[in-house]
C-alpha cells in the first residue's frame, strides 16, 4: 500500500518508452521507473557516485535496449544501469578537473549516443553495445564561448551559442561543425526548436526569433501580452513583477517545444507561458492555475531559481512540467489547450527505501520540504514493517517515532 500525492521528485528529463518514464532524482541521484498507465513509481536504485553532493550529479536518462545511460552534469562520469543485472557500471569521462561536463542533450543515432557537453564546448560519441567513448569532437576552440541547447534535424545537430548570435551545425556524416551568425539579432540564445520547416530561438530579450536557415533570415516576434513580465528571484525582501524591462540578465525561456499548430516557450524566470501560431505569428499566454507568484512575498527556492522544468514532450501534444512552485507535474494537452496535475503512486516501500538511504546519507530532513515530509511520514507510519524489513532504526528514526507515539500526526 502506498500515498497518492501531488508532491514529486523533479528531473531534468523524462524516457518515455512502452509506457514507463525512467528519470534520475535530481536532487538525490536515484533512477527511478514510473508506470505511466498505474502512475505508479518505482525505485531503482541510487547510482552509487562516491561524490557526497548528490544535486545534479547525473540528472538525465536515455534508454537504449536493455540499458539506462545516466548523462553527468556535475558529475564526473557516465553511469549505465543495466536492467538485466539491475547494477550500474561507469564510463569515464575525459575532462580537465574544474570543468563541469554539463550534458544536457543527446540523441541516439544506430549504435550510437551522440551527446553534447556544455563545459568541455565538444560532442561525445559513445558506443552504446561497448559501453566506452570512440570520439570528443570540438564545437568551438573560442575560450570565451559557452555552448547552449541542441537538437537534432536530419543527420545534422545544431548548438546554440550564449555568449554570440551563433548556431553550431555539426554533420553527423561528416563530424565537420559549420557555424552559422544569425542576423539582426542582439545578444545570444537560450532555447532553440525546429517546427518542420524553420527554427525557433529564444534568448535574453522579450523576444523570439524565427529563423529561415537557408535564405539566413530572421523575423523578430516581440508583440508578447500586455501582462508578460519576469520575477525578481535576487530580491530576498519584496519580489516584484517588472513589465517593462526588455533585456534581461537572465533567460527569458528556460526551452522551447514545437507541436503540431504552435511553439511554445517555457518561461524561466518570466510569468507567462508562452504558445506562437506557427503561421500566423500571433502570442499567446497559457494560463496555469496556482502558478503566479505572489506579489510582495520572497520567492522562496531552495535550489533551483526557476519556474519550470520540462521533463518530456509525448505524442508531439503532451508536454510535462515540473513546477518548481508547487513541487509537483504539470501536463499541458497542446491540442485541447489544458492542462492536467499529474498525481503519482508512492509505495510504502519506495518511500521506506528513499527513507533507508536519507539515513545512510545523514540527511537532514526539512519541514518544509514536501518530499521529505512524505519519505519520513511514509517511515514512521507502520514500524512492524520497516523492521521486519531489516531497515535499522537510527536516531533519526527514533526521533520520529517518538513524536508519533506522542500524538503528532502526519
Amino acid at each position: 500500500m502506498g500515498k497518492n500525492c501531488s508532491s514529486f521528485f523533479w528531473s531534468d528529463n523524462w524516457h518515455i518508452e512502452n509506457g514507463k518514464a525512467w528519470f534520475v532524482d535530481g536532487e538525490r541521484n536515484v533512477l527511478f521507473c514510473l508506470n505511466l498507465e498505474k502512475k505508479e513509481c518505482e525505485y531503482i536504485k541510487e547510482i552509487p557516485d562516491s561524490d557526497k553532493n548528490t544535486f545534479r550529479l547525473n540528472p538525465k536518462c536515455i534508454k537504449c535496449e536493455n540499458d539506462i545511460f545516466c548523462m553527468p552534469d556535475l558529475g564526473s562520469c557516465i553511469w549505465v544501469y543495466h536492467i538485466e543485472k539491475s547494477q550500474f557500471t561507469s564510463i569515464a569521462v575525459d575532462r580537465p578537473k574544474d570543468v563541469r561536463l554539463s550534458i544536457r542533450d543527446f540523441w541516439k543515432c544506430e549504435k550510437k549516443i551522440f551527446a553534447v557537453s556544455i563545459g568541455l564546448r565538444q560532442i561525445i560519441e559513445i558506443n552504446i553495445e561497448e559501453k566506452r567513448i570512440e570520439h570528443y569532437y570540438a564545437l568551438s576552440h573560442a575560450e570565451n564561448d559557452i555552448m547552449g541547447r541542441g537538437i537534432k534535424v536530419g543527420k545534422y545537430l545544431y548548438i546554440i551559442s550564449m555568449i554570440w548570435n551563433r548556431i553550431y551545425q555539426f554533420d553527423l556524416v561528416t563530424k565537420e561543425t559549420e557555424i552559422f551568425t544569425i542576423p539582426n539579432v542582439a545578444g545570444a540564445f537560450c532555447s532553440i526548436c525546429f517546427d518542420g520547416d524553420k527554427f525557433w530561438l529564444s534568448g535574453y530579450r522579450r523576444e523570439v526569433y524565427v529563423w529561415d536557415k537557408d535564405k539566413n533570415e530572421v523575423k523578430i516576434i516581440d508583440q508578447f501580452p500586455e501582462q508578460f513580465g519576469i520575477y525578481n528571484f535576487k530580491d530576498k525582501e519584496n519580489n516584484r513583477l517588472d513589465f517593462k524591462t526588455l533585456a534581461y540578465d537572465v533567460p527569458a525561456f528556460i526551452q522551447s517545444v514545437a507541436t503540431k499548430t504552435h511553439v511554445w516557450f517555457i518561461p524561466f524566470q518570466t510569468n507567462k507561458i508562452l504558445y506562437i501560431d506557427k503561421n500566423t505569428y500571433e502570442v499567446k499566454a497559457f494560463e496555469m492555475e496556482m502558478e503566479d507568484e505572489k506579489e510582495g512575498i520572497p520567492i522562496n527556492r531552495e535550489f533551483l531559481k526557476a519556474k519550470y522544468l520540462l521533463e518530456y514532450v509525448d505524442e508531439n501534444r503532451y508536454i510535462g512540467l515540473y513546477s518548481l512552485k508547487n513541487n509537483c507535474v504539470v501536463v499541458i494537452d497542446a491540442r485541447e489547450m489544458k492542462e492536467t496535475r499529474e498525481t503519482y503512486l508512492l509505495s510504502r516501500l519506495c518511500l521506506m527505501k528513499m527513507m533507508q538511504l536519507h539515513e545512510k546519507r545523514g540527511h537532514i530532513m526539512r519541514e518544509k520540504n514536501d518530499m521529505d515530509e512524505r519519505i519520513y511520514c511514509a517511515g514512521i507510519g507502520d514500524w512492524s514493517e520497516y523492521i521486519r524489513m531489516g531497515m535499522e532504526e537510527k536516531a533519526g528514526t527514533q526521533i520520529y517515532k517518538k513524536i508519533v507515539m506522542e500524538g503528532k500526526s502526519c
